[in-house]
């Protein structure tokens, strides 16, 4: 209740040893009071320790339910070395409705390398929330990695000049939130990189290549936000500085109802000299049953987002079928995507997409390029059995592009724009229209016009078999229609 006697621990590192503020080894646990573990490290000319240490831990628990359930504290400072370092331990961090929090006091910094991991158990609006939010936040290397049920998983971090990298999580097998409903835990990642020459990235996320990390939610909603730092010499061409840079991972919402986890994926990219991506996945996943996946990213040196070798899938049926919506400063899409009902949309002032995609229902596939200029291209697999396949902005490219349904309500093909190019793959029907269209823009410098230099088939031979239309409407700097097939 809450007369139950807290555990406190407060240490003062010296300059004649290894300066630790605390030294935490061991088990502890508590079920109503706190556990409040603070620490200062101390530096001597040879020697730095950190504020607070935990090593060897085999048990570091709160086991208390309801409002009155003990937390667990962990705070540190620490003049050269980390404000508080968790390592070497198979034991996890777990609490079932008390709070976990990790901070420093002086922006020293956070690493939790080696360490079991960190779990809430607790279920409904008391449920212990994962806090870690400070300076120089890195998680690598865990045993099993960080999961709730209820409470909220929230951690953020700034970089300091040095690190570079705002937050960065590495090899951290799984975080996830468990719960259903209202009340499931939320995962919130955010990481702001500092200026500096290179690699300032706002979020750093990675599994191996050996095995993805994983980062899956039921219901509760998944949100990684990076901002890149700016290079801080503007001769520097090689410099990469990105918002969200995620590599070997897997993004998961499972849930099935319509309070399934939404994924959101934000990133700003810092001034670079090149590849300053705003959101890049590569060698990822993005998996959703009923959750829409959101992905936007800005950037002034590459693509505001960049998806390469990265599989979608969007398994869902019917009216709770999740959407995968892309959009950005410019789009880039290498890799697969696949769904039943779910709606693909790639919208930017440039959207490429050069994949393969698969929709076997009544998902809908959209490259659209906005404003003077704006280029929309497709090419590689894109196949659809019901749903439209569309492709439009003022400059448009298209190949291999495929519509596989039969009968009346097979998928239609529609490339529309200023200046329409099929290219280096055919376009085919079995049933379903290809309507190609060019409308002048007198705003474009380009002539304007339909461009057809590889074939366009139509395989249907029934009445349910629909028209190739191709046609071209402008009066000023038009060519109409060239067929250099």
């Amino acid at each position: 209740g809450s007369e139950a006697g807290n555990i406190s621990v407060n240490g003062q590192g010296v300059t004649t040893a290894d300066g630790w503020g605390a030294f935490i080894a061991g088990s502890w646990s508590t079920v109503d009071g706190d556990i409040n573990i603070r620490g200062a490290g101390t530096s001597s000319p040879t020697r730095g320790g950190e504020g607070v240490r935990l090593r060897d831990i085999d048990l570091f628990a709160s086991s208390g339910d309801g409002p009155d359930a003990g937390n667990i504290s962990i705070t540190g400072s620490a003049e050269n070395r980390l404000a508080v370092l968790l390592e070497n331990s198979t034991g996890v961090l777990s609490t079932v409705d008390g709070d976990i929090t990790l901070s420093d006091s002086d922006d020293s910094g956070i690493l939790v390398d080696g360490f079991g991991g960190l779990a809430s158990t607790g279920t409904g609006e008391h449920a212990g929330k994962i806090t870690i939010a400070e300076k120089s936040v890195s998680i690598q290397n865990l045993g099993t990695g960080i999961s709730s049920v209820d409470g909220d998983i929230f951690i953020a971090s700034q970089a300091d000049e040095v690190s570079g990298t705002g937050l960065a999580l590495i090899n951290f097998g799984f975080i996830q939130s468990t719960g259903t409903g209202p009340d499931a835990a939320t995962i919130t990642l955010i990481g702001t990189a500092s200026d500096g020459a290179s690699f300032r990235h706002g979020l750093s996320i990675s599994g191996s290549t050996s095995e993805n990390a994983v980062i899956r939610s039921v219901d509760g909603d998944i949100s990684l936000t990076g901002t890149g730092g700016d290079r801080t010499d503007p001769t520097n061409r090689f410099s990469e500085n990105r918002g969200a840079s995620i590599a070997n991972v897997s993004i998961e919402s499972t849930g099935t109802t319509a309070d399934a986890a939404l994924i959101t994926i934000t990133g700003t990219g810092g001034e670079s000299g090149r590849n300053g991506y705003g959101v890049y996945l590569v060698d990822s996943e993005l998996d959703s049953v009923a959750g829409d996946v959101f992905l936007a990213g800005n950037a002034s040196a590459g693509q505001g987002v960049y998806l390469l070798r990265t599989n979608t899938e969007l398994s869902g049926t019917g009216p709770l079928a999740p959407d995968l919506a892309v959009t950005g400063s410019s789009i880039q899409v290498i890799g697969n995507v696949s769904t039943i009902d779910g709606n693909f949309s790639a919208i930017s002032s440039g959207s490429n997409f050069s994949g393969a995609f698969q929709s076997t229902g009544v998902g809908t596939f959209t490259v659209e390029a906005t404003g003077v200029g704006g280029q929309a291209n497709v090419s590689g697999t894109i196949e659809s059995t019901t749903a439209d396949i569309t492709v439009r902005g003022p400059l448009v490219s298209v190949a291999g592009v495929h519509s596989i349904g039969t009968g009346p309500d097979a998928a239609g093909i529609f490339a529309e724009g200023h200046r329409v190019f099929v290219t280096s793959g055919e376009i085919t029907t079995v049933d379903g229209p290809i309507t190609l269209v060019s409308q002048e823009d007198v705003g474009e410098s380009t002539s304007a016009g339909v461009f057809v230099r590889n074939a366009i088939r139509s395989t249907g031979t029934g009445a349910d078999a629909q028209a190739i239309s191709i046609s071209s409407f402008g009066s000023t700097n038009s060519v109409g229609i060239r067929l250099q097939v």
